[in-house]
């Protein structure tokens, strides 16, 4: 029998902790992630080296496993690379920005937790990224029952509007910014 186990998801999270306190403990959740014994360790210090370990534990045995990759900075150089490949289809430069964090960590959070709150409360979707050739994008989109729902990850409360060839292409489709004040409904 096969189970998968998944990090604590904000969902589960939003039944322990009040709204204040994950605000607060967003940047944590950003660098640290959301391991359970990481969730539940009080200290930074503490926190630093558990996630540490268990990169230095089953991280780097599976890569070393994977094409035999034997140098350990090698290893770190790909991860960083992949760190940062993950946000070359979207822009949140101003979220990054605005809590101190590199745009691919901040979107993978976002898209991480909403991929979640899917599977937990059975939100059954094809989900995309959307982006035209003079790289006018859409940060996340959603298929569920025959309609786009698309997402722009910005944290600044200037207005976020939808690219026109968005609108064009897909005139039923919605579209809505992600912002502080509402990241928390998207994710949880």
């Amino acid at each position: 029998m096969l189970f998968e186990l998944c990090p604590v998801s904000q969902l589960e999270l939003a039944a322990t902790e009040a709204p204040f306190q994950t605000k607060e403990r967003l940047p944590q959740r950003l660098i640290y992630g959301s391991y359970p014994e990481i969730v539940t360790t009080v200290g930074l210090s503490d926190k630093r080296e558990l996630l540490n370990n268990i990169v230095n534990g089953y991280l780097y045995k599976g890569l070393l496993m994977f094409e035999e990759i034997r140098k350990s900075q090698k290893i770190i150089e790909i991860l960083s690379l992949l760190a940062f490949q993950i946000g070359n289809l979207v822009s949140v430069h101003k979220i990054s920005k605005a809590i101190g964090m590199n745009a691919p960590t901040v979107e993978k959070y976002l898209i991480t937790e909403r991929l979640k709150k899917q599977r937990y409360t059975k939100l059954f979707s094809n989900n995309y990224f959307w982006r035209t050739y003079d790289q006018k994008e859409v940060d996340f989109v959603e298929e569920r029952d025959g309609r786009l729902f698309g997402f722009e990850f910005k944290w600044s409360k200037s207005n976020s509007k939808p690219p026109a060839l968005w609108l064009e292409t897909y005139p039923e489709a919605s579209f809505e910014a992600i912002r502080p004040g509402n990241y928390l409904l998207f994710i949880a």
